[in-house]
C-alpha cells in the first residue's frame, strides 16, 4: 500500500493540479519523452490500459502513464483497475484522472471534492469532458473568462480545444483527417500566440470556438 500513495494518483476536476503532477513526476523520476505515455479511457478498455503497464522504461527510471476522461470507464469495469491501484508496479508511475469516477476512490484522489466552486478553467473543462456538444454562445462565454487571465491561460484552453477535437473524432466517428487538419490548425494557433502574431482578441475566441463546437 505505501508504493500505491506515490506511483498511482486520481485527479478529479483539476486540469491544472494534473499538469502539476505529471511535471513533478517526470522531473522526479527523470522520466524522458520515450517513456511517457497518454491514454483516453473512452478510447481504450481497461484491458488495454493495464496492458500497457507492464512495460518496462525504456531509458528512464520509471515509465509515466497518464490515463485521461476516466469517467468513461464502467462501474462493472473497474475492480481489475483497483486491484492494480492497490498493488502497483514498481516500473510505473500513474495517472488516473477526469470529471468524475463511477466507483469510490477517495484513498487514491487528489483535488477538489465534488460540488466544489470551479475556476473559470475548471469550468471549460467541465464542459469539454461532459460529451455534449457546446453551442458558440456557451463557447464564447467559457473562453471569455478564462482569457482574463491572459497568457496564463493559453495552454489550458489550447490542452481543452485538443481533447474535445480527440472525443468528437473518436465519437462521431469521423475521418482522421478531421483530427490530424484540426490538430495542425492548433498548433499553428498556438505558434502565433507564442511569436506574438496573434493577441488574445476576439478573433482568437471566435477561432477556438469554431474548432470546439
Amino acid at each position: 500500500m505505501k508504493n500505491s500513495t506515490v506511483l498511482c494518483h486520481v485527479i478529479l476536476r483539476d486540469h491544472r493540479r494534473t499538469e502539476e503532477m505529471i511535471t513533478r513526476l517526470t522531473q522526479q523520476f527523470t522520466i524522458s519523452e520515450i517513456d511517457r505515455m497518454v491514454v483516453y479511457a473512452d478510447a481504450v478498455s481497461v484491458a488495454g490500459i493495464l496492458q500497457s503497464l507492464e512495460f518496462f522504461p525504456v531509458a528512464s527510471e520509471k515509465r509515466l502513464v497518464i490515463v485521461r476522461n476516466i469517467e468513461a470507464i464502467a462501474r462493472n469495469d473497474w475492480p481489475k483497475l483497483l486491484d492494480y491501484l492497490s498493488h502497483p508496479y514498481e516500473h510505473v508511475c500513474l495517472i488516473l484522472t477526469g470529471e468524475s469516477a463511477s466507483v469510490p476512490l477517495t484513498r487514491f484522489t487528489s483535488g477538489p471534492s465534488p460540488g466544489a466552486g470551479q475556476t473559470p478553467e475548471a469550468e471549460l473543462f467541465s464542459a469539454v469532458y461532459s460529451g455534449r456538444r457546446l453551442n458558440l454562445s456557451e463557447a464564447l462565454n467559457l473562453f471569455h473568462k478564462c482569457l482574463e487571465k491572459k497568457e496564463e491561460s493559453f495552454p489550458l484552453l489550447l490542452s481543452a480545444v485538443e481533447i474535445h477535437l480527440r472525443k468528437r473524432t473518436f465519437r462521431e466517428r469521423k475521418d482522421l483527417r478531421f483530427l490530424r487538419q484540426s490538430l495542425l490548425r492548433l498548433h499553428q494557433l498556438d505558434l502565433a500566440l507564442k511569436t506574438g502574431r496573434l493577441t488574445p482578441e476576439a478573433g482568437l475566441e471566435l477561432f477556438l470556438a469554431y474548432l470546439l463546437v
